[in-house]
Parts: C-alpha cells; structure tokens; sequence
C-alpha cells in the first residue's frame, strides 16, 4: 500500500499487515517463487527497501536470507520475474543494466553457489524496467529503448549469452506487460502498445 504495508485479505475481505515502515509511494512488484522442498515464496520488490519475501501461508513477511552483495540502502532491485526455474531480478540504483538470478532450488539466494549476474547492453538505455518470460525464453526490457533476451539453453551458466531483439522500443516500468494467447503485449516507452512477436519479427513496431 502507499502508507508503506504490505498486508493479505483474507476470505472475510478482512486486512491482515504482514509488515508495516516501508517506504511510502513506491510501486511494487511481486514475484512467485519456492524453495527446494516446493514450499511457495512471494518475493516482493519496490526499489527502496530490501526484497521483502512470504513463506507459504505465513501471517508475516521478511527479508529474503541471501540477497546479491551491492543490495544496500536504498539500493535495492525494483523487480523480479520467474524464469526456467530461477528467480531473476533488476533494477538496484547502484547497477541499473545487471541482472542478478539465482540457483534452481532457492529462489532467494542471489549469493550461494549457483547464482550469479549478467551486464546488459550496459551502454544502451538508461536502465533495465522489466522482465518477462515467454516462449521459453527471458526478456528484459529497458528504458527508453531496448529489449534483449537470455540464451540459457546451454546447461553451464558461463554459456549464457544476452542477445538484442531490439533497440527501438523499450518500456516505462515492470508492470506494462501481459501474456495473451501465446503471445505478449506491452506498454512501449513511445506511448503505444506493442505485441511483442512482431516486435521479434519486423525489428520495430
């Protein structure tokens, strides 16, 4: 909420407060996750306080146990996107072109063995907004233009490579996108919503 709470609504419709004293006014972003034993997590992410997580039906939230090294202050990474089994996140003040991911088993270990981070397109757009996972594959999205994508099919993670499927268009924030049919569609920094195919397939709008 903006008065800095997260809370659940339970089925009476009543407000519950898992956490009360973040910062007021920030947009939030929330990312399902799990850990190894399959028990859920919801991570949630506003750029300004650390990564808050929920552990599976708990009536309390708290900060994931290992975020990545450069996660200090205010410094903190202002959204998150499950992908091929690891969570990946972005966004921090202090590396706005780094994507931080971690092991398969725990999706709030940014530190452990496993995890790790990749440099996008650093000198292209001013930062990374969004991520979205679609056909198998990661997409990030910058702001005012950019849009790569993660190669992970290589099993070594030193394998991993970051491609350009664009520099012509890219989004405002983390929330501008929806999955539709197979498909994806955006709200572009230029004002206009985009299908993400196309974007793939003509190189623009």
């Amino acid at each position: 909420l903006s008065d800095g709470r997260l809370v659940t609504v339970n089925q009476g419709g009543v407000q519950e407060t898992l956490v009360s004293g973040l910062g007021a006014n920030f947009q939030t972003v929330f990312a399902e996750g799990a850990n190894a034993a399959a028990d859920k997590r919801l991570l949630c992410f506003n750029g300004n306080d650390a990564v808050r997580v929920t552990r599976g039906t708990a009536a309390t939230t708290a900060t994931i146990a290992n975020p990545a090294a450069d996660w200090t202050g205010t410094n903190q990474p202002t959204g998150g996107v499950l992908h091929n089994n690891r969570m990946f996140a972005f966004g921090n003040a202090n590396d706005q072109h780094r994507l931080y991911y971690t092991p398969t088993t725990n999706h709030e270990d940014f530190t452990g063995a496993g995890s790790g981070s990749l440099p996008i397109h650093a000198g292209e757009g001013e930062r990374i907004v969004a991520g979205f996972s679609l056909y198998g594959r990661l997409f990030i999205f910058k702001f005012p233009f950019g849009i790569y994508w993660l190669d992970d099919s290589s099993v070594t993670v030193a394998n991993w490579v970051i491609r350009r499927l664009t520099n012509r268009v890219g989004m405002t924030g983390p929330l501008g996108i929806t999955g539709i049919e197979g498909d994806a569609a955006f709200w572009g920094s230029d004002g206009l919503v985009h299908i993400l195919s196309g974007v793939q397939e003509l190189g623009d709008a």
